[in-house]
């Protein structure tokens, strides 16, 4: 008796100090790194955390966090989304992003490639005949706990479904493409390295110190007014990202189809880059990414 005692102590004991996941990424354009962690359903994403039972949201600038459930996060992404939607309503018609439903999604096979030491296959996603964007995927078994954890999320996270309904990642194919498999590389960013490492328990917990916030509104308004004072982006009031002058609107019906091209797919880009950040958990970037897709679009058009 004593013997299965201590057997199962020292089960217990090594469960509890068993190795994380680190994952690291190596940003396409600034060559910088960064880590997901992965530990017994839990995971820190930088700016998101997940408990196990909660999202944290969190801004170490400004030292402040929000705090939810899986359906309270849905709720704060939906209501996110409206608004971003409803700004983006204030921009002239011919420039709105066109939902995905709308367009001929389809996908090119590019084969296999070895990433981080895992057997990984390409695939290029084509919209309306324009290249959209690559990932690289893999159903290796050394990915499988990650994969595991990624589809326990999914249905925690239905609400994502919705989100992604202007860029390729909305698209059936592309939903299709990534289900039960890990990305291992995308335009804006490759793994480099999956570790399997002790990650301490604070990593899965809101830094000392920080400021809660119940209400995701105002947590993002706060760091709205402590990040972008007198920039363009959300407000209390919701104001628009831009109303273009009436002569400007008039001027702007000159101009060549061309030049409207261009700016549907600065829309679309903006768009899509602000519900990638969202996947991300980084909720921050939104107002940011549709604010550089609306400048390049000025910038495109006078």
């Amino acid at each position: 008796m004593r013997h299965i005692y201590l057997i199962l102590v020292l089960g217990l004991m090594s469960q509890a100090v068993s190795a994380g996941i680190v994952v690291t990424y190596k940003d396409a354009e600034s060559g910088e790194t960064s880590q997901d962690l992965y530990d017994r359903g839990k995971a820190n994403f930088g700016e998101m955390i997940y408990t196990g039972k909660h999202f944290l949201v969190v801004d170490r600038g400004s030292k402040s966090y929000w705090k939810g459930t899986s359906g309270q996060y849905c709720q704060a992404l939906q209501a996110q989304k409206k608004k971003m939607e409803a700004q983006m309503a204030s921009m002239p018609a011919m420039y709105r992003p066109v939902p995905i439903s709308k367009s001929k999604v389809t996908r090119k096979k590019l084969g296999k490639q070895s990433i981080a030491g895992f057997s990984a296959t390409g695939y290029e996603f084509i919209v309306d005949g324009s290249p959209s964007g690559r990932v690289w995927v893999s159903s290796d078994s050394g990915l499988s706990s990650i994969i595991d954890f990624q589809r326990s999320m999914e249905g925690k996270m239905k609400c994502f479904e919705s989100l992604d309904s202007f860029g390729v990642e909305g698209s059936d194919i592309y939903k299709k493409t990534v289900k039960d498999v890990f990305i291992l590389k995308e335009d804006f960013r490759q793994v480099v390295s999956v570790d399997k490492k002790s990650i301490p328990a604070d990593r899965f917990k809101v830094p000392a110190g920080y400021k809660a916030f119940n209400n995701y509104e105002k947590f993002m308004n706060h760091l709205m007014n402590n990040e972008r004072s007198g920039s363009m982006g959300y407000s209390d009031q919701s104001e628009p990202i831009f109303e273009m002058p009436a002569e400007s609107r008039t001027q702007s019906k000159q101009k060549d189809n061309v030049i409207v091209e261009d700016a549907k797919d600065i829309a679309n880009d903006a768009v899509e880059q602000a519900h990638s950040s969202t996947k991300r958990g980084i909720q921050d970037e939104i107002s940011e990414d549709v604010e550089k897709g609306v400048k390049g679009l000025l910038d495109k058009l006078f």
